[in-house]
């Protein structure tokens, strides 16, 4: 027996309605993926690209803490960049200013930072630091090799002028793995002692300063201050460090010791893709 005409009307308008329903629901479903699921995996994938190339800058810090304290002639290290830039970037001018009855001798080294530069975040090795740089500020993740300690009663420091350096344009855009070259050019240390013055000489005054950016400065500023505080003591307002300069793009430290040893590393740095 045939269904009623009416019957058949019935049946055939729920079938399209359903089949609008389902369709409406896997069209909607597939919206939210995109727009969720999709910003969602980019950032994951981001975060992954980052957390490699921090991994690669530190052992590029690796490769170059050789180079200083052992005295290797060169170091490769392969960087991967995800859609990135890796470029020397301009020089931090890095001074030591002793000062005795003898007079005063300035030490000074220009230093290239290398910088991994991925949307608004900056992965920058300096001097035998590591530091990220974000729109709001800036953390040193690794930490150089300065050394401020109380020997037998005397204050020694050592300051290190890791001075990264090449006579042309560093800079490599895009996806692509590239290796960066170090090569040492020179290496020296230098010796300030109180027993190189005058006999009525007592501690040596030391200046320590590095012409940078602003918020570069505030991260170095932090860690010399804790670093020399740790060693000395506290000094009274406003402490050993401080950021001088029309833009506080200067960090300044000030204090005495009987010995004062900058080490010098000359490295020729070299970006090949």
């Amino acid at each position: 027996m045939r269904d009623p005409p009416r019957l058949r009307s019935r049946v055939g308008a729920t079938e399209i309605l359903g089949f609008v329903l389902i369709f409406s629901l896997v069209a909607s479903t597939t919206g939210l993926v995109y727009v969720y699921g999709f910003g969602g995996l980019q950032d994951a994938r981001d975060a992954t690209a980052l957390n490699n190339a921090e991994r690669a800058m530190d052992v590029f810090a690796d490769n170059v803490r050789d180079i200083h304290n052992r005295g290797v002639p060169n170091r490769a290290t392969e960087v991967k960049l995800y859609d990135a830039t890796l470029a020397l970037d301009d020089p931090v001018t890095w001074r030591v200013n002793v000062s005795a009855d003898g007079g005063t001798n300035t030490y000074s080294s220009d230093v290239e930072p290398l910088v991994y530069s991925a949307g608004d975040t900056e992965l920058l090795y300096t001097n035998g630091a590591l530091l990220r740089a974000e729109r709001d500020g800036a953390v040193m993740q690794r930490e150089p090799p300065f050394v401020f300690r109380e020997v037998g009663g005397e204050r020694v420091a050592v300051v290190p002028f890791i001075e990264t350096r090449s006579p042309t344009s560093q800079h490599v855009a895009g996806d692509t793995t590239v290796l960066v070259r170090t090569d040492l050019a020179i290496s020296e240390r230098i010796v300030e002692t109180v027993g190189q013055y005058p006999p009525t000489t007592s501690s040596l005054s030391v200046n320590l300063s590095a012409e940078t950016t602003p918020n570069r400065a505030v991260v170095w500023e932090r860690y010399l201050e804790a670093e020399i505080a740790a060693a000395y003591g506290s000094a009274p307002d406003p402490g050993y460090c401080e950021r001088v300069g029309t833009d506080s793009a200067t960090v300044s430290c000030t204090f005495d010791a009987k010995r004062a040893y900058v080490g010098v590393s000359r490295i020729d740095l070299s970006i090949a893709s």
